[in-house]
């Protein structure tokens, strides 16, 4: 069965400002490893939702597959992580319905991309959901 929708992880190695980023670890684990797994979290407790890393480089892609994670490669051309997205999107064969694009180093909370997930799920014609999230100072030291 086709999932319905598609969590796509853009990683890129090249980086100008932090080579390697989403490779280095923070905190004992790797950067790219903590987005997989918050978005796997969400694969697990949503229907039809799948996750896949999209990336250029073969030093992503291999420890990608060293770690059981699914990856495609894309263009070397892709500007930014929704290029990137875009790119891994034509390459498929069978197209999700939503895609949510969870940049590498995005480690937001499960319940933030779950949020989007639930607002497709009332409204499967919505095409762009901008998440906000309501700070405030309370508990702020």
């Amino acid at each position: 069965m086709r999932k319905e929708i598609l969590i796509i992880i853009p990683a890129r190695y090249a980086s100008r400002r932090m080579p390697g980023k989403p490779l280095i670890k923070v905190a004992g684990k790797e950067i790219l490893r903590r987005s997989w797994e918050i978005a796997k979290i969400v694969e697990k407790t949503q229907p039809n939702v799948e996750v896949l890393i999209a990336t250029d480089d073969f030093r992503i892609k291999n420890f990608c597959e060293q770690n059981n994670m699914e990856v495609m490669m894309t263009s070397e051309s892709c500007k930014s992580g929704t290029e990137r997205s875009k790119d891994a999107v034509a390459k498929l064969i069978d197209k999700p319905n939503f895609i949510i694009n969870l940049e590498a180093d995005n480690l937001c909370p499960p319940w933030f991309i779950e949020s989007l997930v639930s607002c497709y799920n009332q409204n499967h014609d919505l095409e762009v959901i901008s998440p906000c999230l309501n700070l405030t100072w309370s508990g702020v030291g």
